[in-house]
Protein backbone atom coordinates (compact mmCIF):
# COMPACT_ATOMS: atom_id res chain seq x y z
CA UNK A 1 0.00 0.00 0.00
CA UNK A 2 1.70 3.18 -0.98
CA UNK A 3 2.70 5.94 1.75
CA UNK A 4 0.81 9.11 1.20
CA UNK A 5 3.30 12.20 2.78
CA UNK A 6 0.89 14.78 1.34
CA UNK A 7 -1.84 16.59 3.63
CA UNK A 8 -5.32 16.09 2.68
CA UNK A 9 -5.20 19.82 2.35
CA UNK A 10 -2.67 18.99 -0.19
CA UNK A 11 -4.68 16.91 -2.03
CA UNK A 12 -7.28 18.24 -1.92
CA UNK A 13 -5.65 21.65 -3.98
CA UNK A 14 -4.01 18.99 -6.27
CA UNK A 15 -7.17 17.95 -7.42
CA UNK A 16 -8.95 21.03 -7.41
CA UNK A 17 -11.35 20.06 -4.59
CA UNK A 18 -12.49 22.88 -2.37
CA UNK A 19 -11.18 22.17 1.56
CA UNK A 20 -14.46 22.66 2.69
CA UNK A 21 -16.67 19.83 0.85
CA UNK A 22 -17.53 16.55 1.98
CA UNK A 23 -16.27 14.19 -0.78
CA UNK A 24 -17.54 10.64 -0.51
CA UNK A 25 -15.66 8.09 -2.97
CA UNK A 26 -16.75 5.16 -4.97
CA UNK A 27 -13.87 2.53 -6.31
CA UNK A 28 -15.69 0.10 -8.33
CA UNK A 29 -16.32 -1.33 -11.83
CA UNK A 30 -19.09 -1.06 -13.56
CA UNK A 31 -18.01 -3.35 -16.48
CA UNK A 32 -19.26 -7.21 -14.92
CA UNK A 33 -22.71 -8.83 -16.20
CA UNK A 34 -24.32 -8.02 -12.93
CA UNK A 35 -24.38 -4.78 -10.53
CA UNK A 36 -22.00 -6.76 -8.19
CA UNK A 37 -20.26 -3.11 -6.93
CA UNK A 38 -24.38 -2.16 -5.95
CA UNK A 39 -23.73 1.17 -7.71
CA UNK A 40 -27.29 2.00 -8.53
CA UNK A 41 -28.17 1.32 -4.82
CA UNK A 42 -25.21 3.76 -3.56
CA UNK A 43 -25.46 6.48 -6.36
CA UNK A 44 -29.25 6.60 -5.34
CA UNK A 45 -28.05 6.87 -1.36
CA UNK A 46 -25.89 9.70 -2.79
CA UNK A 47 -28.75 11.46 -4.13
CA UNK A 48 -30.62 11.12 -1.02
CA UNK A 49 -28.11 12.98 0.90
CA UNK A 50 -26.54 15.46 -1.55
CA UNK A 51 -29.98 17.65 -1.39
CA UNK A 52 -28.76 21.06 0.37
CA UNK A 53 -25.41 19.62 1.11
CA UNK A 54 -21.47 21.12 0.28
CA UNK A 55 -20.42 17.45 -0.99
CA UNK A 56 -19.39 15.29 -4.00
CA UNK A 57 -19.43 12.02 -5.40
CA UNK A 58 -15.53 10.59 -6.77
CA UNK A 59 -16.64 8.13 -8.55
CA UNK A 60 -13.22 5.51 -9.73
CA UNK A 61 -14.05 3.09 -12.38
CA UNK A 62 -10.13 1.91 -13.75
CA UNK A 63 -11.80 0.49 -17.03
CA UNK A 64 -13.99 3.55 -18.65
CA UNK A 65 -14.77 7.06 -17.75
CA UNK A 66 -18.09 6.73 -19.35
CA UNK A 67 -20.93 6.57 -16.96
CA UNK A 68 -23.43 5.56 -19.98
CA UNK A 69 -21.00 2.37 -20.65
CA UNK A 70 -21.68 -0.63 -18.05
CA UNK A 71 -24.02 -2.87 -16.72
CA UNK A 72 -25.78 -0.07 -15.09
CA UNK A 73 -26.27 3.05 -16.99
CA UNK A 74 -24.97 5.23 -14.47
CA UNK A 75 -25.15 8.95 -16.36
CA UNK A 76 -29.25 8.30 -16.45
CA UNK A 77 -29.22 7.71 -12.67
CA UNK A 78 -27.09 11.10 -12.27
CA UNK A 79 -29.95 12.80 -14.79
CA UNK A 80 -32.98 11.32 -12.95
CA UNK A 81 -31.31 12.35 -8.64
CA UNK A 82 -30.09 15.80 -10.63
CA UNK A 83 -26.28 15.44 -9.32
CA UNK A 84 -24.29 16.66 -12.19
CA UNK A 85 -23.11 19.35 -10.44
CA UNK A 86 -21.98 17.28 -7.29
CA UNK A 87 -19.91 14.32 -9.33
CA UNK A 88 -16.89 14.17 -10.30
CA UNK A 89 -15.57 10.94 -12.55
CA UNK A 90 -12.06 10.13 -12.84
CA UNK A 91 -10.40 10.07 -16.03
CA UNK A 92 -7.57 7.77 -17.73
CA UNK A 93 -4.91 10.05 -15.72
CA UNK A 94 -5.95 8.56 -12.46
CA UNK A 95 -4.66 4.82 -13.29
CA UNK A 96 -1.47 4.32 -10.70
CA UNK A 97 -2.01 2.47 -7.05
CA UNK A 98 -0.03 5.57 -5.53
CA UNK A 99 -3.18 8.21 -7.28
CA UNK A 100 -5.88 5.94 -5.98
CA UNK A 101 -4.23 6.13 -2.51
CA UNK A 102 -4.34 9.87 -2.58
CA UNK A 103 -8.34 9.50 -3.86
CA UNK A 104 -8.89 7.52 -0.58
CA UNK A 105 -6.52 10.36 1.37
CA UNK A 106 -8.05 13.35 0.24
CA UNK A 107 -11.87 11.84 0.85
CA UNK A 108 -13.91 11.78 3.72
CA UNK A 109 -15.80 7.93 3.64
CA UNK A 110 -15.73 5.13 1.02
CA UNK A 111 -18.88 3.59 0.01
CA UNK A 112 -18.30 -0.07 -0.51
CA UNK A 113 -21.37 -1.61 -0.10
CA UNK A 114 -21.50 -4.17 -2.47
CA UNK A 115 -23.48 -7.38 -3.37
CA UNK A 116 -20.77 -9.09 -2.63
CA UNK A 117 -17.05 -9.30 -2.01
CA UNK A 118 -14.59 -12.23 -2.20
CA UNK A 119 -12.10 -9.33 0.01
CA UNK A 120 -12.73 -6.11 -0.81
CA UNK A 121 -9.54 -4.79 -1.51
CA UNK A 122 -10.75 -0.89 -1.37
CA UNK A 123 -12.36 -1.29 1.83
CA UNK A 124 -9.16 -2.17 3.48
CA UNK A 125 -6.74 -0.01 1.29
CA UNK A 126 -8.84 3.07 2.48
CA UNK A 127 -9.44 2.14 5.98
CA UNK A 128 -5.15 1.86 6.00
CA UNK A 129 -4.75 5.47 4.67
CA UNK A 130 -7.65 6.37 7.56
CA UNK A 131 -10.70 6.75 5.38
CA UNK A 132 -14.18 5.66 7.05
CA UNK A 133 -15.70 2.73 4.90
CA UNK A 134 -19.51 2.23 4.45
CA UNK A 135 -20.10 -1.34 3.64
CA UNK A 136 -23.14 -3.88 3.31
CA UNK A 137 -23.19 -6.91 5.84
CA UNK A 138 -22.27 -9.51 3.04
CA UNK A 139 -19.54 -12.18 2.46
CA UNK A 140 -15.78 -10.65 3.85
CA UNK A 141 -17.40 -7.35 4.34
CA UNK A 142 -18.41 -7.82 7.76
CA UNK A 143 -15.17 -8.81 8.60
CA UNK A 144 -13.34 -6.14 6.99
CA UNK A 145 -15.13 -3.61 8.33
CA UNK A 146 -13.51 -1.64 11.47
CA UNK A 147 -12.86 2.01 10.71
CA UNK A 148 -16.17 2.33 9.54
CA UNK A 149 -19.94 1.08 9.17
CA UNK A 150 -21.02 -2.63 8.38
CA UNK A 151 -25.00 -1.57 7.19
CA UNK A 152 -27.91 -4.88 7.56
CA UNK A 153 -28.56 -5.27 3.93
CA UNK A 154 -32.46 -4.23 2.32
CA UNK A 155 -32.73 -7.71 1.11
CA UNK A 156 -30.42 -11.11 1.37
CA UNK A 157 -30.78 -12.58 -1.71
CA UNK A 158 -28.74 -15.63 -0.54
CA UNK A 159 -27.23 -17.55 2.08
CA UNK A 160 -24.60 -20.28 2.27
CA UNK A 161 -23.78 -21.39 5.84
CA UNK A 162 -25.62 -18.66 7.57
CA UNK A 163 -23.68 -15.77 6.09
CA UNK A 164 -24.78 -13.90 3.45
CA UNK A 165 -23.37 -14.32 0.05
CA UNK A 166 -25.34 -12.16 -2.20
CA UNK A 167 -27.13 -9.07 -0.45
CA UNK A 168 -29.04 -6.04 -1.67
CA UNK A 169 -27.74 -2.91 -0.24
CA UNK A 170 -30.21 -0.37 1.48
CA UNK A 171 -29.93 3.39 0.04
CA UNK A 172 -32.27 4.90 2.56
CA UNK A 173 -29.34 3.14 5.48
CA UNK A 174 -26.75 4.50 3.39
CA UNK A 175 -27.69 7.85 3.08
CA UNK A 176 -28.66 8.36 7.03
CA UNK A 177 -25.51 6.90 7.76
CA UNK A 178 -23.74 9.51 5.59
CA UNK A 179 -25.50 12.43 6.75
CA UNK A 180 -24.31 10.99 10.33
CA UNK A 181 -20.69 10.97 9.14
CA UNK A 182 -21.18 14.68 6.94
CA UNK A 183 -22.81 16.04 10.91
CA UNK A 184 -19.34 14.17 12.59
CA UNK A 185 -21.82 12.24 14.78
CA UNK A 186 -20.19 8.96 15.31
CA UNK A 187 -21.58 8.06 18.76
CA UNK A 188 -23.44 4.97 18.13
CA UNK A 189 -20.77 3.73 15.69
CA UNK A 190 -18.50 1.06 16.81
CA UNK A 191 -15.94 2.00 14.53
CA UNK A 192 -11.82 1.52 15.80
CA UNK A 193 -8.76 1.87 13.73
CA UNK A 194 -8.30 -1.12 11.77
CA UNK A 195 -5.77 -3.63 12.84
CA UNK A 196 -3.10 -3.69 10.27
CA UNK A 197 -1.10 -6.73 11.56
CA UNK A 198 -4.26 -8.70 10.66
CA UNK A 199 -3.18 -7.79 7.42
Amino acid sequence: IPKITSSKKELRKKYNIDSDIFVCLIVGKNGESVDRKSLLAQFEAFGQFQKGKNCKLIYHDSHSTDLSSGVINLKNIVDKIKMHNKIIVTDKTIYTDQQIAELYCLSDVLLCASKSEGFGIPMVEAQFHGLKVISNNCTSMFDNTSWGVCLEPKIISKSINGINSWSHADPNKIAETLTDFYNNSFEKYNMKPIDKNKY
